[in-house]
């Protein structure tokens, strides 16, 4: 999913735009995460999920969300509202795909 944010990136921009990935590992570590993306060159805002992000996620989406290697994402709208939920690795065409559609839609 990263790699293919990362490539997709460039041809959105980030003028008009926010990239955000949350681990959703209980084990993981902030300092981890970021070792993790400056490692992989990932310019973009890597979080951990708190405690109750994991519960309200898990309630709302089911415990999908959160098992690996289940990879899922939304888009959040400018207005606030949020997408369908994308299950599975995106490649970067479909990301690019999928933001411009919330951005027009």
């Amino acid at each position: 999913m990263q790699r293919s944010l990362r490539l997709a990136i460039p041809e959105l921009g980030k003028e008009n735009y926010e990239y955000v990935s949350i681990s959703v590992d209980i084990a993981a570590k902030p300092e981890e995460v970021e070792v993790y993306s400056i490692q992989y060159e990932f310019d973009w805002i890597f979080t951990v999920a708190s405690e109750e992000f994991l519960r309200d996620f898990v309630q709302q989406y089911g415990r999908a969300v959160i098992t690996t290697p289940n990879m899922v994402h939304f888009v959040i709208e400018p207005n606030g509202s949020i997408s369908q939920m994308y299950q599975g690795s995106p490649s970067p065409e479909q990301l690019v795909e999928e933001v411009r559609s919330a951005t027009i839609g």
